[in-house]
């Protein structure tokens, strides 16, 4: 495998071995393909490189840069590929972070204002104010709930997204 362009001289491959693309979606992504988990590095590219493998399954190891997280990830090639390599972000497990530690919070905030409304609607003059605020408790209860579980996935995945898509050569 080699970065740049493909070349036109007529290349003898062995009939097991299947022509892949590697492209990743930062330009400066490190990246490294291998057998085994920990195995050792058939090849590491910068950006994106191209060659011939054999049929199999392969490793991606990402390294981690200012803007991505690093990580490995399992992929299956079994005839001529484009594969996409997309990495984590730091923005996004700081998303994931904030989503996950303030859920609970906002689901909280929401019970006591749900509480608040319910009881204030036991008043002798009940209000309209009384019936919103139950539905705003109600709401940001429930939101609080969904987006702690969301937020905590979001942080924890540091695998990059690889994206295997058959080749069609021109």
């Amino acid at each position: 495998m080699a970065p740049g362009r493909a070349s036109s001289a007529r290349v003898s491959v062995p009939p097991d071995y299947v022509y892949v693309r590697l492209d990743s979606s930062l330009s400066k992504l490190r990246f490294a393909l291998s057998f085994e988990e920990d195995g050792e590095a058939l090849q590491i590219c910068e950006g994106w490189c191209e060659g011939y493998v054999p049929r199999g399954e392969y490793w991606l190891t990402a390294a981690a840069t200012d803007e991505s997280v690093g990580g490995q990830r399992r992929f299956d090639v079994t005839s001529d590929s484009d594969v996409f390599i997309t990495p984590r972000t730091h923005a996004r497990r700081n998303l994931g972070l904030a989503m996950g530690i303030g859920g609970p919070i906002v689901a909280f905030a929401g019970m006591i204002t749900f509480v608040a409304s319910v009881l204030s609607s036991f008043d002798e003059a009940p209000r309209k104010s009384g019936q919103v605020g139950a539905i705003l408790g109600g709401g940001m209860f429930f939101g609080g709930i969904a987006i702690t579980p969301i937020g905590w996935v979001l942080f924890a995945q540091r695998s990059p997204a690889v994206d295997v898509n058959p080749l069609v050569l021109r």
